[in-house]
């Protein structure tokens, strides 16, 4: 029997997830049913896995929109340009 278990999430991949969503710590938060200080929390985790159902449901949304989670997040606050080969 093959072991689909997935690993958790860590505060930075959750994140990326909402930043890929392009949704606001508020509106994060209502869709998950939780307030916006559990979302600070869970982010400032950073590299430190998130325990309980959190990870499982966070990971089924960025699934269900297509968002490929990496195992290092991108920075996305950080600028750069874009090279466009013709």
């Amino acid at each position: 029997m093959q072991n689909d278990k997935k690993p958790r999430l860590k505060g930075d991949q959750v994140k990326f997830i909402r930043t890929m969503l392009n949704e606001s710590q508020a509106v994060f938060a209502e869709r998950l049913d939780v307030s916006q200080p559990v979302i600070t929390r869970l982010e400032k985790k950073k590299n430190e896995e998130i325990p309980g159902p959190d990870s499982i449901l966070i990971r089924q949304i960025a699934e269900a929109n297509g968002i490929e989670i990496p195992d290092v997040p991108i920075d996305r606050s950080k600028k750069t340009e874009a090279t466009v080969s013709e």
